[in-house]
């Protein structure tokens, strides 16, 4: 059984963009939102769909490619703020960072919490109830 998914994202120059992927065979674990003015076309958002699987799957207005990582499964993911890498939270209690052709990874940190945070904010920040730990920008780690 495959379990379609859709978003729709606010274009001001195109009117609303609906990105569909179908080939997924569960839903998806968390997304987050490319800007135009940081994806290839440099016209419209691209959509990064975590997978079950464990991959990453972007999704622009025509096409969708899964990038063929197996990192996950992703439970958060964030963009930065320049448009070129991704942080994401994986399942097991780590944080993984890439550049965001996923051709390289440039870190990855077991953070040793018992929850997935209630946020991931660049550079990077998670919030528990009880806490956060914030990574910066040369990855140091402050808790």
């Amino acid at each position: 059984m495959t379990h379609p998914c859709s978003a729709v994202l606010p274009a001001p120059s195109h009117g609303p963009l609906l990105f569909r992927v179908t080939e997924m065979t569960f839903p998806p674990t968390c997304i987050a939102v490319v800007e135009p003015q940081f994806t290839t076309s440099r016209v419209s958002p691209e959509v990064l769909v975590a997978t079950e699987s464990g991959s990453i799957i972007v999704v622009d207005s025509s096409t969708s490619e899964d990038v063929g990582i197996t990192n996950g499964p992703f439970v958060k993911l964030t963009v930065s703020p320049s448009g070129t890498m991704v942080a994401a939270y994986v399942s097991t209690g780590s944080l993984w960072v890439s550049g965001l052709e996923f051709e390289k990874n440039l870190t990855q940190l077991q953070l040793n919490q018992p929850e997935p945070p209630d946020q991931l904010v660049w550079c990077v920040l998670w919030l528990w109830r009880d806490g956060f730990t914030w990574i910066g920008c040369h990855f140091e780690r402050w808790d």
